[in-house]
């Protein structure tokens, strides 16, 4: 059976992030064996998380062409391919070849819903990616109020 969820806690700066990109450069390894696939990670709420941890990325950029890595957000002024709306992220998945590997959102109830709107609608009309993972990075919990 395959596991279809994973949780990494680490204390702050032990290596969450780079656990993180490493198991997304393991599953991209495995896109000619299993089928492509796409990964979708979560950063913290502010356009310098979503460049944090795109920054870390310019190896997969470098290796596997430009747009490999998206920005997925209102504003973004940066190197890599930038989309505002899903529309034009689905625009960049309908070949194999301008699929992105990695697509980068702020957590916020807006990408939340754009990123289960656009889950679905790779699930049903989508055949080339074959798998779809979800990275959040920096997850904050809510307290819960008693």
């Amino acid at each position: 059976m395959n596991c279809k969820f994973t949780l990494c806690i680490l204390k702050t700066q032990l290596g969450k992030t780079f656990q993180a990109i490493q198991r997304i450069l393991m599953e991209i390894k495995h896109d000619d064996t299993v089928g492509q696939s796409i990964h979708l990670v979560f950063t913290m709420n502010t356009l310098l998380n979503n460049k944090q941890f795109s920054k870390r990325l310019d190896f997969i950029e470098n290796k596997y062409g430009k747009g490999s890595v998206v920005i997925f957000a209102s504003k973004y002024a940066g190197n890599y391919k930038h989309v505002k709306n899903n529309m034009e992220l689905l625009g960049t998945c309908f070949s194999e070849s301008t699929t992105p590997k990695v697509i980068i959102m702020c957590s916020n109830k807006r990408r939340y819903d754009d990123g289960v709107n656009f889950v679905n609608i790779i699930n049903s009309d989508q055949k080339h990616i074959k798998r779809i993972y979800i990275y959040y990075d920096e997850l904050q919990i809510g307290r819960a109020h008693v």
